[in-house]
């Protein structure tokens, strides 16, 4: 644990946590944080580190964050997701025509989904250097929307069945819709506002008010005057950080056996199998990259979160 001001170096610390976890041989896929984390800190001490452990992130966002905030070969990075630039406007802005409330909760969900249609499809895992392959929605075998830029070879005599036309082709096609099949995106790229899956669907209530309920109650655990009283100084009398810090962890430490000893006892309940299948290391497509997810890996960040700030009570 550490002690630090409130939102003083929330990256460096959480990743001094994250890393601790892992070097107790506990595997992590998911950080799941609320608007002080992703995207608000530096890439390169949050967003980076974690995708080079092979964690993906599912947040919030500010009003100012919303919207499209990024471009790469023409696709457009609208909360986290990668669309084609077909994207309508009103697709692209629905987060922030909900937040000013110019549309209802139900027109907003329905936007959100519609949206699904216009995202790049990932055409292959990710490589050695973190670089994935994705093409524009109405190309490849499967398309999810009609575009004059790319016509679908023999669909009448195929009977393939028809998908909305787009109305927002651009004048001047990038490379997303004059490359023949696809484009490579790097690791940096839709980096800082990256989401595991799109913001505001289904999936991503289910992953994100879950933890953050979780995590919220387990504040409210610590705080409670029947439990460790942690909002009290009273209950803690002591001068001093380094005092303070061992009743901190001590209090935090009681009420963590406690929530322990109570997922034990309900799993007890439960034969569950946990295997796992181990994973193929992925391949170098052999080019040299500018950027690959080496620069974000334990030996360039691992003394992010030791850099003590001056001393300050908790």
């Amino acid at each position: 644990m550490s002690i630090d001001k409130p939102a003083a170096r929330p990256a460096e610390n959480a990743m001094a946590a994250i890393d601790s976890m892992i070097d107790r041989g506990h595997r992590l896929t998911l950080f799941v944080g609320d608007r002080a984390y992703a995207p608000s800190t530096d890439v390169t001490k949050l967003q980076g580190p974690l995708k080079a452990r092979g964690i993906a992130v599912v947040s919030d966002y500010r009003k100012d964050q919303l919207g499209i905030k990024e471009q790469h070969a023409g696709a457009l990075y609208v909360e986290g997701v990668a669309y084609g630039p077909c994207l309508p406007d009103a697709l692209a802005n629905a987060s922030i025509d909900f937040r000013e409330n110019r549309t209802s909760e139900e027109v907003y969900l329905a936007r959100i989904e519609e949206r699904r249609r216009y995202q790049l499809q990932q055409k292959s895992s990710p490589d050695a250097n973190g670089v994935v392959v994705m093409r524009c929605p109405a190309a490849g075998p499967a398309p999810t929307v009609s575009c004059a830029l790319k016509p679908r070879a023999g669909k009448a005599e195929l009977g393939l069945p028809s998908l909305p036309p787009t109305t927002n082709v651009p004048d001047v096609p990038p490379r997303i819709c004059t490359n023949k099949e696809s484009v490579s995106f790097g690791p940096e790229h839709g980096l800082k506002y990256g989401q595991k899956v799109p913001y505001k669907t289904s999936e991503w209530r289910k992953l994100y008010h879950s933890p953050r309920n979780t995590i919220e109650g387990l504040n409210g655990l610590l705080k409670n005057d029947a439990t460790a009283a942690f909002a009290s100084p009273g209950r803690r009398r002591v001068r001093g950080r380094a005092a303070q810090t061992i009743f901190a962890a001590l209090m935090i430490a009681a009420i963590n056996v406690s929530k322990i000893r109570s997922y034990l006892r309900e799993r007890a309940s439960h034969d569950t199998d946990h295997s796992t299948t181990p994973r193929s290391k992925p391949s170098n497509d052999g080019r040299r990259r500018r950027h690959t997810l080496s620069e974000y890996s334990r030996s360039t960040t691992d003394g992010l979160a030791s850099r003590a700030g001056p001393d300050r009570d908790s």
